[in-house]
């Protein structure tokens, strides 16, 4: 049997080499993020993220193959955390501003205000303000109906109450919201990251990720790879004796 060879990136070299040295990741220690992904992608005999230059600060791979060192993996942790990178548009801030009411009577009176942008409405322009008031209206039924303050399970309020984020993405096709306990795909993938082909040994069956209430993915067909960009859980998740937040 022929050994297997690195496989092959043609478009990852091309890209890689277009990088310029002061745009490049350079850590306390002296290595380079890019050229340190970049050396180890050429070793891979399958397709491993950094083939595709992205990097996974959670993934295993990095310490077994002394890519980087838990120093600096913490460096790297530290720079740059996410946060908001925009802000709330003014007209949309002060249309939700104009709910600030103390009685649904009050609300329902603001709902009542036919607004401008519903006299030749656009969704490509106005979806947002849309969202906001049947969101609202939705929330006010909710209120007036007092189911609010019975004890509810947990099916009950993933269809009433957080039914709002299945419908704020409506205006961004690429995405799609998956309900019904749906398993995480990264998790899958960090819990089956030491899972190797068989050989002497038979293969050992893939774990299953959290399973998530819902999950904020790339919409592609159903066997396709897609991109996740956030999970939704109602409930607290447990791990081993840890218990963690919502």
């Amino acid at each position: 049997m022929c050994p297997r060879l690195p496989r092959l990136h043609p478009t990852l070299e091309a890209s890689f080499n277009r990088l310029e040295e002061k745009s490049k990741w350079l850590l306390s220690t002296g290595k380079v993020v890019e050229d340190t992904l970049y050396k180890f992608s050429k070793s891979c005999l399958v397709d491993h993220p950094s083939c595709s230059m992205i990097l996974d600060l959670d993934d295993k791979t990095y310490l077994k193959e002394k890519l980087f060192t838990e120093e600096e993996i913490t460096e790297m942790k530290q720079k740059n955390p996410i946060g908001f990178i925009t802000t709330l548009p003014t007209d949309l801030a002060n249309y939700i501003n104009g709910f600030n009411c103390d009685s649904p009577k009050d609300f329902r009176t603001q709902l009542l205000k036919v607004q401008d942008w519903e006299h030749d409405y656009d969704p490509k322009k106005y979806h947002d303000f849309d969202w906001v008031k049947h969101t609202v209206f939705s929330f006010v039924r909710l209120y007036e109906s007092g189911n609010l303050k019975k004890i509810q399970k947990e099916a009950w309020y993933n269809s009433h109450v957080w039914s709002l984020i299945d419908t704020i993405f409506d205006d961004i096709k690429t995405l799609q919201v998956i309900r019904g306990e749906a398993a995480n795909a990264a998790s899958t993938r960090r819990k089956n990251i030491d899972r190797v082909i068989g050989s002497k040994e038979i293969i050992t069956r893939t774990l299953t990720g959290y399973k998530c209430d819902l999950i904020v993915r790339e919409e592609k067909a159903e066997h396709e790879y897609a991109d996740e960009y956030g999970v939704g859980e109602t409930a607290l998740l447990t791990n081993q004796l840890l218990t963690l937040q919502e």
